[in-house]
């Protein structure tokens, strides 16, 4: 059969690039620094879900040395359930105040069942400013789709 020697002549090719790449010295490894933080938030919500769910609370945003109440409203989709949702974020990236407000995107699954479900993620706006969120929640619900939140600052 044909096939075996190709086979064969592509394995030792493989195991030659392999060799030669394990040959060479490896290039020293270097992170990224880390982004600093630039604020932090906690903030209270509600979700309710049938298909496309819906989410509203109320937050404070603390950015150097001042407090600033928002209000979050958002949409998902793919989710049902309800639930009651206590949170902080640590602010990323931000460069001024007024670029916390704005539409913020995320993707992902989530669940709370029972008394209190617990989760971690994240979400990003247009201007680049991210919130890394841990979240405490508390009912029934089930969500697996992308969603979206508007934050703004209360008047």
């Amino acid at each position: 059969m044909k096939l075996v020697p190709i086979l064969a002549l592509c394995a030792i090719s493989a195991l030659g690039i392999t060799s030669t790449a394990q040959a060479r010295p490896a290039a020293p490894v270097t992170s990224p620094a880390p982004t600093p933080l630039s604020a932090t938030a906690t903030f209270k919500a509600t979700n309710i879900a049938i298909g496309v769910g819906y989410s509203w609370g109320h937050g404070v945003l603390s950015y150097k040395g001042r407090t600033y109440p928002f209000t979050v409203k958002g949409l998902s989709a793919l989710g049902i359930g309800a639930s009651t949702i206590d949170g902080t974020a640590e602010v990323y990236k931000l460069k001024s105040l007024a670029d916390f407000e704005g539409v913020y995107g995320a993707a992902g699954v989530g669940a709370t069942v029972g008394p209190i479900g617990a989760g971690t993620g994240g979400l990003t706006n247009r201007k680049g400013v991210e919130l890394r969120l841990n979240t405490q929640s508390e009912g029934l619900e089930l969500t697996l789709a992308i969603s979206g939140v508007t934050i703004e600052f209360d008047k």
